[in-house]
């Protein structure tokens, strides 16, 4: 009975520093939407509070007020969305030629793909806004959304999770008369949800986050701002409101937060499959 005991508390050991991990990772999330319901007194009282004492929705009203928040989440939620369908249509056809398509230069493209990932962003700023400005794209939707609509990892991921495929499904389908599209779009996809559900997270992420690239490209044409450029424009345009600050801010982290949690299952899956096989 004593041995279970004590082999007992080893294997609590784990959780325990998980939940502290998640508890320390939680505590500004938590202050922040917190906050956002609190009166510019209690956001600086001692000691701090992490419930309000007199909830108020004044902060999202100065948010309403000084911003055109329906415009801006609109602007968020169509370059998110058409980055992230985009970008899982074309990862899926170079996916599925990187896994089951022998041509001449393949593994070198592949590489060249996995290359661009090792790059920052902000490195591609100035070629990306040459390249849209000669295109007469700068300041419209296409400009914020073409420069992303192929990308490294959504390949990767797609390739990868085709190559653990049996090829016998492919080579039955081939016999059978169905083309390469048709084995694709008819077996290989609808086998591919965790990758499609994990593609579409960290590529809606991405995008939802972007900060500098709309800011770059939107510059002078404010009816095309993002939730990143409105959230930095109130916090230097309106500075000394905290609780509408707080308040910006959780209405720009809640939409991730939502998806995150809606995918997570099949956004773990996918890792784990994914990770099998190079």
């Amino acid at each position: 009975m004593k041995a279970a005991r004590g082999r007992g508390i080893p294997l609590r050991l784990p959780y325990l520093l998980l939940g502290l991990g998640v508890l320390v990772t939680a505590t500004p999330y938590l202050w922040m939407i917190s906050s956002s319901f609190k009166n510019q007194v209690e956001i600086f009282a001692f000691p701090p509070t992490l419930i309000p004492q007199s909830p108020t929705l004044e902060n999202y009203g100065q948010v309403m007020d000084r911003l055109p928040l329906l415009r801006i989440a609109f602007n968020s939620f169509l370059v998110s969305l058409s980055v992230t369908g985009l970008a899982i249509f074309f990862g899926a056809l170079a996916g599925y030629a990187f896994a089951r398509l022998k041509f001449i230069g393949r593994e070198f493209l592949f590489g060249l793909a996995l290359f661009t990932m090792m790059f920052p962003a902000i490195l591609f700023l100035i070629p990306r806004f040459m390249l849209i400005k000669q295109m007469g794209l700068v300041g419209t939707y296409p400009g914020l959304i073409l420069p992303f609509v192929v990308n490294g990892l959504s390949i990767f991921l797609f390739r990868q999770f085709f190559a653990l495929i049996p090829n016998d499904l492919r080579d039955a389908a081939i016999m059978d008369g169905c083309s390469e599209m048709g084995v694709l779009f008819r077996i290989m996809l609808p086998l591919s949800k965790p990758v499609f559900v994990t593609a579409g997270v960290f590529t809606f992420m991405d995008t939802w986050n972007d900060f500098l690239w709309p800011m770059v490209t939107t510059m002078g044409y404010p009816e095309l701002m993002t939730m990143p450029v409105g959230l930095a424009f109130f916090s230097q345009s309106y500075i000394h409101y905290w609780g509408a600050s707080m308040a910006m801010a959780t209405l720009f982290t809640v939409p991730v937060v939502l998806v995150y949690l809606f995918f997570q299952r099949c956004f773990v899956e996918s890792i784990a499959l994914t990770g099998l096989k190079g």
